[in-house]
């Protein structure tokens, strides 16, 4: 079977777009140990809790569930409020940062951000866009078991 010269480009140019919308966030799936959620309301915080071993556990396995989700946030941090925010340390001393941000234009989304020692928070397949930060959308019934999760039922 021989392919045309068109052939063959298309499907290179087709391999080329699937390597670069494959994405791979440097956020590791190591257990996390040790973590801390606040709450906000208008820019203040109104509780903060340290998490259990259980919630860690439950924790790691949203996140893990939400894995695939994270995009490129190529310019700093926003202003935007910030409605929770989450300070964890993984097994491996790595700490990082999940922030649920209430977007300007409405509706939430989650953004990542690793401590020291970790130069990527998103890195697309190839290594071809790294980013500092990542995001994510969330909708409002992962918010809602995010914050049921994390504060029980206090929290609105």
């Amino acid at each position: 079977m021989s392919y045309t010269p068109d052939v063959m480009r298309r499907g290179l140019c087709f391999l080329i777009l699937a390597v670069a919308v494959s994405v791979c966030v440097a956020r590791a799936e190591m257990p996390l140990v040790s973590g801390a959620a606040t709450a906000y309301e208008n820019r203040k915080a109104i509780e903060r809790v340290t998490l259990k071993k259980d919630q860690l556990e439950s924790l790691s396995r949203w996140l893990e569930q939400h894995q695939r989700a994270w995009g490129a946030h190529i310019t700093e941090p926003s202003s935007e409020p910030v409605s929770i925010a989450l300070d964890l340390a993984q097994v491996d001393g790595k700490t990082e940062q999940v922030a649920v941000v209430a977007a300007a234009r409405g509706g939430h989304y989650l953004r990542l951000s690793l401590g020291p020692g970790v130069r990527w928070a998103y890195r697309s397949f190839g290594g071809i866009l790294k980013t500092r930060y990542a995001r994510q959308s969330i909708d409002e019934s992962d918010l809602a078991a995010l914050r049921r999760l994390l504060f029980g039922q206090s929290t609105p």
